[in-house]
């Protein structure tokens, strides 16, 4: 997780850039976004930890924003489900691009007497290609995750069927996914080691594994200049990982909550 946190204030800066320029927007529809004033808000974020005995992550962090989610745009800069991105539309309803996030698995061994006398495990920064598809109802995207700064040196890769609601002051996309992790970051984050081996804590490696998730995020205008902007999703862990004997939780899950105004 240490990586994660120091890699922080880079990516929170390069959104600062993003969201400036104008190409940058989470507009209803058509260029509305484009001329969409600039807010600023407080964003809370809480991932729960599904490791035993461990603290969930919090931070909080201010962030600038535009009412405006990319699935109704065309826009280059994109932000959803915690990444953040460059997308090009290649052909009609087509677009591809590149999308990066931070990674908040990870453990030191002083964060739980689960962990003692295991190997640090560290956050990291995941950067990949994706590929998405807009129908006149249903949006899919196809996107992967590799470590930046090989740290697990794995990948993750999701399939993603998104449904979008424009309500004009409100907006709402709920989504379901089939999510790979790859057997090096599984083993990485919920394997043990022979040498961190105890009697409680046996030898364990995952391998690869497919889980679920569903999620969602909205946008809601308050008032004229005030808007809400929350978003959350559940992972439902393969068994693979809720084997590992540092886990005790069968689901993994995050929420962020933004309170923006426009000054």
């Amino acid at each position: 997780m240490n990586s994660a946190l120091r890699a922080l204030s880079t990516v929170v800066g390069l959104l600062f850039a993003m969201v400036a320029t104008p190409s940058f927007a989470v507009e209803n529809s058509g260029d509305e976004g484009a001329s969409a004033p600039i807010m600023w808000g407080l964003a809370v974020s809480v991932n729960a930890s599904p490791y035993a005995a461990d603290d969930d992550d919090i931070l909080v962090f201010p962030l600038p924003v535009r009412f405006t989610d990319p699935a109704f745009t065309d826009g280059l800069f994109v932000f959803r489900e915690g990444s953040l991105g460059l997308r090009w539309v290649v052909e009609d309803h087509w677009h591809v691009g590149v999308l990066g996030r931070l990674q908040y698995l990870g453990f030191k061994s002083t964060d739980s007497p689960t962990f003692t006398g295991m190997a640090e495990r560290s956050g990291t920064v995941e950067l990949g290609p994706f590929i998405g598809y807009r129908s006149d109802t249903l949006q899919y995207l196809f996107l992967t995750y590799f470590d930046a700064l090989d740290e697990h040196g794995g990948m993750e890769a999701r399939l993603s069927i998104q449904q979008p609601y424009n309500l004009g002051d409100r907006y709402f996309v709920v989504h379901a996914d089939v999510v790979y992790q790859n057997a090096d970051m599984l083993d990485y984050y919920f394997g043990v080691l022979p040498g961190e081996a105890t009697v409680p804590r046996p030898a364990y490696a995952p391998g690869s594994a497919m889980s679920t998730a569903i999620g969602g995020r909205a946008g809601w205008k308050l008032t004229d200049r005030l808007a809400l902007f929350p978003e959350a999703e559940v992972q439902f862990m393969a068994s693979e990982i809720k084997d590992s004997p540092i886990v005790d939780s069968s689901t993994r899950w995050g929420a962020f909550v933004m309170l923006a105004y426009d000054f």
